[in-house]
């Protein structure tokens, strides 16, 4: 009886777990001479959520940080542009979230071709640099 128990208690658990929505994290990397790259994406639900910090590695105080991330492979995937104005330790963030359908495995190749232009704007001038990224 008490076998019996355990077995139903496991199966039920093991149904739930394969009726989870899943969930996949990737992120992408990259350093610069001025600063660094860090891209968090979330898959799930045929949604991709994506955290981007772009951290200045300089002296001076920021104003603005110009960004454009490109990729060879799609249109619709890490081809965007935006201007971040706030920041914290010299780090500036975004979030964003759309509804599309990629894998993991897609994306991983996307981003390992991927790179970023970095306009790193201070009070007297800026720093442009193109960064490659990896996904790690």
């Amino acid at each position: 009886m008490k076998i019996k128990n355990v077995l139903v208690i496991l199966l039920v658990s093991l149904f739930l777990a394969g009726c989870m929505p899943k969930n996949d994290s990737v992120t992408a990397v990259g350093e610069g001479e001025y600063g660094n790259v860090e891209i968090h994406y979330t898959i799930s639900d045929n949604t991709l959520s994506e955290k981007i910090l772009l951290k200045f590695m300089g002296e001076d105080e920021l104003t603005s940080i110009v960004y454009e991330v490109e990729n060879p492979h799609s249109l619709e995937l890490l081809n965007f542009q935006g201007q971040m104005g706030t920041f914290e330790e010299q780090t500036g963030w975004m979030e964003g979230k759309s509804k599309r359908s990629v894998d993991k495995e897609e994306l991983i190749k996307i981003i390992n071709d991927a790179q970023i232009t970095v306009e790193w704007k201070i009070a007297n001038g800026n720093y442009t640099e193109t960064i490659y990224l990896a996904a790690k």
